[in-house]
């Protein structure tokens, strides 16, 4: 699992919140630094550290979308921008999937499941856990 962490340095009015991602290794991986508020730093950092921002739930939706990006049944062609981002995470290296996770960390996680038949019948039962809309009613394609 993907750890996020944040640590905040403040500068007169201004506050920079570095983000960091790991999957166990000693040194977790740089992800990026935001500057803001010190009040929007510290409640960043606060949610951050009460693991607000390292939720791996995967949704139905999710689990569809990377099923179809796999050609597996129960997928459901997603939106272009999260077909790209499917793809950037599955051929991502072991760096920027990690990067990549920090910020899309349900995504990173099914593209995971992907790898063993196991994860991508367990991403398969999630899909069908909810309706997803299809594009007979308006919605997006399942296929």
């Amino acid at each position: 699992m993907t750890t996020i962490t944040a640590h905040m340095r403040q500068e007169g009015d201004r506050a920079h919140v570095a983000i960091y991602a790991g999957d166990g290794d000693p040194v977790p991986l740089p992800c990026g630094v935001l500057t803001m508020a010190p009040s929007e730093a510290a409640e960043l950092v606060a949610r951050v550290r009460a693991g607000e921002l390292s939720s791996t739930a995967i949704t139905p939706k999710i689990a569809a979308h990377v099923l179809h990006h796999v050609g597996v049944t129960g997928g459901m062609e997603p939106e272009p921008f999260i077909q790209r981002l499917i793809d950037a995470i599955a051929s991502a290296d072991r760096t920027d999937q990690l990067r990549l996770a920090a910020v899309y960390p349900a995504y990173a996680l099914a593209v995971h499941c992907t790898a063993s038949a196991d994860g991508i019948r367990r991403l398969q039962e999630v899909a069908l856990a909810a309706p997803v809309p299809t594009a007979q009613d308006g919605g997006e394609h399942r296929g």
